[in-house]
């Protein structure tokens, strides 16, 4: 060693750490090669000075300071950041713990980043340009969707609306309904007691006792048929009835008005006293529609059949 500067004296005095000294200049700068006389040369090595040290030191605290502003500062926004080579990874925020183990896993992360948005570049002093990759959040994708959700609460909502006003207008009409139904069995109630009159005046006269009785069957329908107008709407109270007897109660009048082609046979059961739960006006009203449909004309097309043959012929039995 020809001369030296700013080195202490306990590494000058000390060879072994003069020549670590030397080593670590050279491996922070090349030497500077000085020739002298002909082939002579010196080299001089040196090393940054400590106000550029302290400078640097400064620099890297700035930089280090910047780069976890700027990863703490993106709240919930997964996050890498990259040196330029966009292969090392120098911080990252809000990445799940199972990527950040897996490089490769990581390394697929960052592409993926860069294709949804472009990283930004930064270049810092010393440290050429680095890049932030980003994504958006689950709260941002959320909302993008949250307008669609609105809109199909908002139609559910009008759904519900329009099903509860048929059902409440549907309930109107079936209450107006029932009170036209409760007011025709009130208005008829004059009229039949009229009629109830009139037969016993034409039984006093005389008339046919076979009209007679068959006025009085019609008006007695015409009774039942009011009390089943008064009935609608409310629930049927039932009583024990002997079933046997009220259907073929039933059919008995109904049978001489029915077309003549019309057969309706009842089968007498095995316990003709059998005593069940049940309305006799609705019951013989359920009755008279099943009896009723298939005693109407023919609708099929073809050959009507034939005047001696019956229309239709019904059986029935418990």
């Amino acid at each position: 060693m020809k001369f030296h500067r700013n080195l202490d004296s306990t590494i000058v005095n000390h060879p072994e750490r003069l020549r670590a000294e030397v080593d670590s200049m050279a491996t922070m700068h090349p030497a500077i090669e000085i020739a002298v006389h002909g082939n002579q040369k010196q080299f001089l090595y040196y090393s940054d000075s400590k106000v550029f040290t302290e400078l640097q030191e400064v620099m890297e605290g700035i930089i280090r300071s910047f780069i976890s502003e700027t990863v703490m500062s993106t709240a919930s926004v997964p996050l890498i950041y990259t040196d330029s080579t966009r292969t090392r990874i120098l911080e990252t925020a809000n990445i799940e713990e199972e990527l950040l183990a897996d490089t490769a896993a990581l390394l697929a992360r960052t592409a993926a980043m860069a294709q949804a948005n472009a990283p930004i570049a930064i270049d810092l002093p010393g440290k050429g340009r680095n890049f932030i990759f980003y994504e958006e959040t689950v709260v941002i994708r959320q909302l993008r969707y949250f307008p669609y959700v609105q809109l199909a609460i908002l139609a559910l909502f009008l759904l519900v609306a329009y099903a509860l006003f048929s059902v409440f207008r549907n309930a109107e009409q079936n209450q107006v309904w029932v009170g036209m139904a409760k007011e025709t069995a009130h208005q008829l109630g004059t009229p039949l007691s009229s009629l109830m009159a009139w037969i016993e005046l034409l039984k006093d006269q005389g008339t046919d006792p076979a009209a007679i009785t068959e006025m009085r069957k019609d008006v007695d329908r015409l009774e039942v048929i009011t009390e089943r107008f008064s009935k609608i709407g409310s629930a049927p109270d039932l009583a024990p009835e002997k079933l046997y007897h009220t259907l073929r109660a039933t059919v008995l009048y109904l049978r001489p008005r029915l077309p003549a082609r019309a057969r309706i046979e009842v089968s007498t059961p095995a316990d003709a006293e059998l005593q069940v739960p049940l309305n006799r006006p609705l019951f013989s009203w359920v009755l008279e529609n099943l009896i009723a449909t298939p005693s109407m004309p023919w609708k099929a097309k073809g050959p009507s059949p034939s005047r001696s043959s019956p229309r239709a012929t019904m059986c029935m039995w418990m």
